[in-house]
């Protein structure tokens, strides 16, 4: 029998804590009710599956891993909204950013995956938005998903561009046509946990401090900070978390298991090694095609994002628990950490 709870850490495999995984079990129930997400289990808390189902075949065609694959990608982690994500982003830039009454016209998503933020944010009316990637195969799919989706004349124009890059060393005169910075710098959906060790986060931290106008907001979204104490990371315990995407575009289904009783976290360096694989079964033909990534992810601290902040002339203005401006980081619904950070 699965039991077991969907985790969100998007790029990144991250076993939640209690508290963070309260708030997540409450917004899956409210995503699963209107759409193909299926949860395994009946535990509404942290749960711990132990067993494949009996229904998945051993015989099955291995694929790239899930970073070449960014339909795939975009079909495992489905249940975000990222329509209301998009308008959490305009709002905290309202809210936080100095000088905001002039509006939202630039922003640099850092770690753009298939670029539904961006896309999203060009179709709001930002005038230019930018994604940066390292993964060419992302790249050219955030350019045709945002073609195909109505955003062709902003692709055609400079306004909304894909470029490749990277979060440690890359510089806003080269992503923009004119001089000046960005308004709003994004990382989102765990990316900035790519970097496994304190100079790429100071790198990084550096580069958005440049980056941004005086007054500019830098949002940041990773783990709940939570997952560093509650001791799960430490215990040898054989937890997996499942779930299942009914539906994809092209008709197939898939079945995600993030994480393995293999996995090591590092306590000195903060560093976890997940094992994630997704199963997709295609259509009528049955047809099982597996993907399997092993994936490290540093876990931060709110104290570790702060330091870094005053490190490299930025602050800290805001923590919250879930893309929702009243859920705090204790919050009985938070199970993520959204940072707003200001350019001083």
């Amino acid at each position: 029998m699965l039991q077991s709870l969907v985790n969100p850490s998007l790029n990144l495999p991250a076993r939640l804590g209690m508290q963070a995984c309260r708030g997540l079990q409450r917004q899956l129930q409210r995503k699963a009710s209107s759409s193909s997400i299926r949860i395994h289990g009946k535990h509404r808390q942290l749960a711990v599956g132990r067993a494949l189902s009996s229904g998945i075949s051993t015989s099955s065609t291995s694929q790239p891993g899930l970073y070449k694959r960014p339909d795939l990608y975009q079909a495992v982690f489905s249940y975000r909204n990222f329509e209301l994500e998009v308008k959490f982003l305009q709002a905290s830039f309202k809210k936080h950013a100095q000088g905001s009454g002039a509006g939202l016209h630039s922003v640099l998503d850092l770690g753009c995956g298939p670029g539904e933020h961006a896309l999203g944010l060009a179709l709001g009316g930002v005038e230019t938005v930018v994604g940066l990637d390292l993964s060419e195969e992302m790249l050219a799919y955030a350019a045709d998903n945002a073609r195909r989706r109505g955003a062709a004349s902003q692709l055609d124009a400079g306004k909304l561009r894909f470029v490749q890059g990277d979060m440690c060393s890359f510089r806003a005169p080269n992503l923009l046509a004119g001089s000046g910075g960005f308004d709003m710098v994004t990382c989102l959906l765990g990316t900035f946990s790519h970097l496994l060790d304190n100079t790429q986060a100071l790198q990084a931290f550096s580069c958005i401090h440049n980056a941004l106008n005086p007054g500019g907001l830098f949002v940041l979204e990773l783990s709940h900070p939570g997952d560093l104490f509650d001791g799960s990371l430490i215990l040898d315990e054989t937890r997996k978390e499942m779930w299942e995407v009914e539906k994809t575009k092209n008709g197939s289904k898939l079945l995600v298991e993030w994480g393995d009783e293999t996995d090591n976290f590092d306590p000195v360096t903060q560093v976890i090694e997940r094992l994630v694989c997704i199963t997709e079964f295609k259509g009528q033909s049955g047809e099982e095609i597996v993907v399997e990534d092993h994936v490290p992810a540093r876990q931060f601290t709110a104290q570790e994002v702060d330091l870094l902040a005053r490190a490299t002339g930025l602050e800290v203005v805001e923590l919250y628990g879930d893309m929702e401006q009243g859920v705090s980081l204790t919050h009985e619904e938070a199970y993520r950490l959204f940072a707003g950070v200001r350019k001083r």
